[in-house]
């Protein structure tokens, strides 16, 4: 191999600019932060919403349980059942805390689906076979095509909607 070859193979190194290092990593997070929601519509039986009254009575009832685990004569398989109703006790209280992640989530979603969808190219149907409810995508100004040519002109009604705003 000749020196003349070696020059040629040499690739010079890829910069990138500060500006584009802080699109990837922002369009990274948003993938993150939508693939997050769309496991979370999976689950959403996780995330229940109860009334405050409802999370003083489970407080309580924690409480109420490890009083009892305290409590030396309560022995053998009274004391397992016991320690599990108060895990399960827990767990529901847990899930209060999922509920507000997952608000939390869709409204990061319904916030920045649109322009995602855009720049991805992701259409209505096909975040609808993700379990995306109908109300949830409307919210972020994605709708449902009227008629097909309506698929293709995805980026060019955003384009209008922007125009018609002003």
């Amino acid at each position: 191999m000749t020196e003349e070859t070696k020059v040629a193979k040499t690739r010079k190194p890829r910069v990138v600019s500060d500006e584009n290092k802080t699109a990837l990593i922002k369009g990274r997070q948003k993938s993150r932060t939508f693939d997050a929601y769309l496991n979370a519509l999976k689950n959403k039986d996780r995330f229940k919403k109860m009334s405050e009254e409802e999370v003083d009575k489970l407080r309580q009832a924690i409480a109420e349980y490890d009083e009892a685990l305290e409590n030396p004569r309560l022995t053998g398989m009274a004391r397992v059942r016991t320690a599990q109703a108060k895990r399960d006790t827990e767990k529901i209280l847990e899930s209060l805390n999922n509920a507000e992640e997952f608000k939390r989530l869709e409204e990061y979603f319904i916030a920045n689906a649109r322009e995602f969808s855009i720049l991805k190219g992701i259409e209505y149907d096909s975040w609808r076979e993700a379990s995306v409810p109908v109300r949830t995508l409307n919210k972020a100004g994605i709708f449902a095509p009227r008629h097909p040519r309506d698929l293709i002109e995805i980026s060019s009604s955003s384009e209008s909607d922007e125009h018609e705003a002003e």
